[in-house]
């Protein structure tokens, strides 16, 4: 029956519409009563949260130990488990567990452990997430994150390239909520162009149509 439901649901007015937009697939949700924006990864095994997301959610987790496999990477190790953690998905609400691991790129995602346990599946057509959890279910609105031109780096990113090599050079700036863009919001710093200055013989101000044999 809930998959009669759900089919209805999507012939219904209140179905969202289909979208051709690409991308990865992101939820609104609501984590130990807190916002947050959460990946959906039907390749990750477990469901994940960042180090540093999980301080700010104020998650209790048990003792790390061992090593999982998270979005698409190597295996990480665990930081820990925060169990039961309140979560609201739309109109669904229940408790899931979480993964703390070290992630550079995201900092949420809803992997198969909630897929299976909530009995729900993205719909990509239709920008939503489907939720077939006996009296819980619904559809969840989806965003779906375009690729940008730009890609800012996280702390953490920063911090292996600064050991690999010390001459790294880097513009740092802070993003406000939901800026997904750097755009250049002030002169750049004098030593900064120093060294731009110095160097700009080793990269032409055009790169060349075709490449020299």
């Amino acid at each position: 029956m809930g998959s009669l439901r759900q089919l209805g649901a999507l012939k219904s007015n209140n179905a969202p519409s289909t979208s051709t937009k690409k991308g990865l697939m992101f939820v609104n949700a609501s984590i130990n009563g807190k916002a947050v924006r959460a990946m959906l990864d039907t390749g990750a095994t477990h469901n994940f949260v960042s180090v540093d997301e999980a301080k700010k959610l104020g998650l209790k987790a048990t003792n790390g130990g061992g090593t999982i496999k998270a979005v698409n990477s190597l295996a990480k190790l665990i930081a820990g488990i925060a169990k039961a953690v309140p979560v609201s998905l739309g109109t669904w609400s229940g408790k899931l567990d979480f993964s703390v691991v070290p992630m550079d790129d995201f900092q949420v995602v809803l992997g198969m452990e909630f897929f299976d346990q909530v009995h729900a599946f993205p719909f990509p057509a239709g920008n939503s997430l489907s939720i077939l959890d006996g009296s819980k279910t619904c559809m969840v609105p989806a965003e779906r994150m375009a690729k940008v031109e730009s890609k800012a780096l996280s702390a953490l990113q920063f911090k292996r390239g600064l050991k690999k090599d010390p001459s790294f050079l880097a513009t740092l700036r802070e993003l406000n909520d939901g800026e997904d863009q750097i755009t250049p919001s002030s002169p750049t710093p004098a030593k900064v162009q120093a060294v731009l200055d110095e160097y700009k013989d080793v990269m032409p101000k055009e790169l060349p149509k075709k490449a020299s044999t």
